[in-house]
């Protein structure tokens, strides 16, 4: 059973374990790269190894881990430590202009999925021997057998984790297989017994709100992954299942249109996979503009190093809450497509988390999985601005924000990026991400506020180097207008498309990262916002 564990409290001889709990093999290793390899395309150590580093504020007494009370910090309170081991909510982020900072999840896959949670839930050739005694269900229109309790668990770890993790919002993205044979509410995961409230219109569930142990309330809504990719869906497109799953399955501007249709935003999930004339062609709202799946099969020399050092040389390897940081690097490939696309119309990016749980089922020493739900999650995640007015944001609110291009992106592996900033003005008037601003009556001014990490550096850990950049999409490639390393602006009178980046280069990190750390500690990316669309697309 997939059934990931939150961060335990642990003592610093615990944190200097063996990376993972057992020793793995080498077949287990071909095994993970493997599943690496293709999971984005299926969509129809020795107890005397050396030990890893511990953190620079180590020391031999027990580590609390996050208990959930420190999303925020007080006027006048003391600032915690840097600790990239505990995840914050969207609370300890300032109002921007009137706006609420709030953050969650695009693209994850349940229970609905085939291959989520290590493809255990679903039995293939519908073979019921499989199943170990286990209560079986057979699917209309679907070719598998559901094993009833797997299924349960593989969506309660999806509960479990959204909460852990803190977010405002989470957005499935479940693949065409089984998906279309189950009806809403269902799809969303509705749990009544545990006080979820739907969202109806005209007399349907559309969406829904889960409730956390501490409270917090999540939006939970459903969509389709066949790479077109539908969230935010209300609905199914027609009645009959069949004809649910041949739309669901066809690229084509009739499709896109029949789930935007049913309330959904289209995209193009796996972008750098896409034929470019046809990723062109579509009518999209939005581009994923980073997938973790492509990231590490583009770079399965990286991971299978991290593997092995985590197997077999865990005193070289990172904490696992940090093994996305030496396999990390930006997909160039959607990056100039993305240059291309935005010129061709107004599209919105994301980041695209893809969890399935489904790669890496040893846990590590710290006991939870290094795919798991909640960790994919915490990596990194999408940040909205809603109006202050609006206390809890539905799926319709949440997509009319996002479909407008009032976000950003961060890598919150890294840290948690306080008080990010893009918008633009011209005298009095002002604009946010995603505006279209005609270039007459004269010059654009574009204003950058250079995010802080959040959380005091101990005294051994060295300052990241954090800088922010304007780039404008220029001839299938991104030009760079400004950068600083302070909040700046800069005045453009050229139509174009006008983004920002932040960069980093996380000395911070070093303690966390093995006898590695001088090669993992490099320039990355940081944050992606949404551009400014200057004097086109009017």
């Amino acid at each position: 059973m997939c059934i990931p564990a939150p961060l335990r409290t642990r003592s610093a001889a615990a944190r200097r374990a063996p990376a993972f709990a057992r020793p793995l093999s080498a077949a287990a290793l071909l095994v993970a790269l493997a599943a690496l390899a293709a999971c984005s395309k299926d969509n129809g150590p020795s107890a005397d190894a050396p030990a890893p580093s511990a953190p620079p504020h180590d020391s031999t007494e027990d580590v609390a881990e996050p208990t959930g009370d420190e999303d925020a910090t007080e006027a006048g309170a003391e600032v915690p430590l840097f600790d990239p081991l505990v995840t914050h909510g969207a609370e300890l982020h300032p109002p921007v202009r009137g706006m609420t900072v709030r953050r969650g999840t695009i693209h994850l896959h349940t229970g609905y999925s085939h291959d989520a949670c290590d493809g255990e839930v679903w039995l293939k050739d519908a073979d019921p021997e499989d199943a170990d005694g286990e209560t079986i269900l057979a699917v209309t229109g679907s070719s598998h057998l559901m094993v009833v309790d797997r299924w349960h668990q593989c969506n309660q770890d999806v509960r479990r984790a959204v909460c852990e993790v803190h977010q405002d919002f989470l957005f499935f993205t479940d693949h065409n297989n089984n998906y279309p044979s189950f009806e809403y509410p269902d799809v969303l995961l509705y749990q009544p017994e545990d006080g979820d409230e739907l969202i109806m219109r005209d007399g349907a569930p559309a969406a829904m709100w889960m409730t956390c142990p501490d409270g917090r309330r999540v939006l939970m809504s459903a969509g389709v992954d066949t790479h077109l990719l539908a969230f935010g869906l209300e609905r199914h497109v027609v009645e009959d299942i069949d004809e649910r799953r041949r739309i669901y399955g066809t690229r084509t501007e009739e499709a896109v249109e029949m789930l935007r249709d049913a309330g959904a935003l289209v995209v193009s999930g796996y972008s750098d996979e896409w034929d470019p004339d046809l990723l062109f062609a579509l009518p999209f709202d939005g581009f994923e503009i980073y997938n973790p799946a492509t990231n590490l099969r583009g770079n399965l020399a990286a991971t299978g190093s991290l593997l092995a050092d985590m197997i077999l040389r865990p005193a070289q390897a990172p904490h696992p809450q940090l093994t996305l940081l030496p396999v990390f690097e930006e997909n160039e490939e959607n990056l100039w497509r993305w240059s291309r696309l935005s010129e061709i119309r107004p599209i919105f990016n994301y980041l695209g988390t893809n969890a399935h749980q489904n790669v890496f089922r040893e846990p590590t020493f710290e006991g939870e999985r290094i795919d798991s739900f909640r960790r994919m999650m915490s990596w990194f995640a999408n940040y909205v601005l809603i109006d202050e007015a609006i206390e809890h944001a539905d799926d319709r609110q949440l997509k009319e924000i996002i479909g407008a291009g009032r976000h950003y992106g961060v890598f919150e592996f890294l840290g948690i990026a306080l008080g990010f900033d893009y918008h633009a003005t011209r005298g009095e008037d002002l604009w946010e991400m995603g505006a279209r601003i005609p270039l007459d009556p004269g010059a654009v001014t574009l204003h950058v506020a250079v995010p802080t990490l959040h959380g005091a550096m101990h005294e051994d850990m060295e300052p990241p180097e954090i800088t922010a950049r304007i780039l404008r999409a220029h001839d299938d490639d991104w030009v760079v207008v400004a950068e600083g390393a302070e909040s700046f602006s800069a005045e453009v009178t050229d139509p174009g498309v006008y983004r920002v980046d932040v960069r980093m280069v996380p000395h911070h990190l070093r303690g966390w990262l093995g006898s590695k750390a001088d090669e993992y500690i490099r320039d990355v990316v940081w944050v992606y916002s949404n551009p400014i669309f200057v004097g086109v697309h009017l």
